[in-house]
């Protein structure tokens, strides 16, 4: 038992020394840190003081405009997103679309130094739509045009709110 109490008093010995050296002093530049402190806490003061002294009517006003600013924001992400449903039924119709007309892939072009045997076959063996070969492919050509065109102007369709618009309502809010 003796081990146990020489060791705590030679233990607390150092805490004392520990205490002594780092808790229980004044640092030297006491002053500096006292003026500074102080300073900090008058600068502390005027900002509550200023912010007191705010008119309510001009603050019931930046928060109206505020609340405006939102309710628009609300509305433009409303009508991108009905947009966006309209354009994707648009975009779903045109892929069934080529899907309906990926026959035409399966007919072969017939370029103008074919053989006239050659193009007699064919026309017989397209059967009616012979005469309309021609105008399928266009079409066909032309609707995968038209889609590609519409799925790069959705893709270009900004789908939340603008960043200016939050921007702005920061600013707003940064006055205060």
């Amino acid at each position: 038992m003796d081990a146990v109490r020489t060791a705590f008093v030679k233990n607390f010995d150092k805490f004392e020394l520990y205490m002594l050296r780092n808790v229980f002093v004044a640092p030297e530049n006491i002053d500096e840190i006292r003026t500074a402190a102080h300073t900090h806490d008058r600068g502390q003061s005027t900002d509550v003081e200023l912010s007191n002294d705010a008119n309510p009517d001009d603050v019931d006003a930046e928060l109206h405009a505020l609340r405006q600013d939102i309710y628009a924001a609300t509305q433009k992400q409303a009508a991108l997103l009905t947009a966006k449903s309209e354009l994707d039924q648009q975009v779903s119709g045109i892929h069934q679309l080529a899907v309906d007309l990926r026959f035409t892939q399966d007919i072969p072009k017939i370029g103008k130094n074919d053989h006239w045997y050659f193009k007699s076959h064919y026309l017989r063996a397209a059967g009616p739509l012979g005469e309309h070969v021609k105008s399928a492919v266009a079409l066909r050509e032309a609707i995968g045009i038209m889609k590609e065109s519409v799925t790069s102007r959705f893709h270009k369709q900004p789908m939340q709110v603008p960043l200016s618009d939050l921007v702005r309502v920061n600013q707003l809010l940064g006055r205060r």
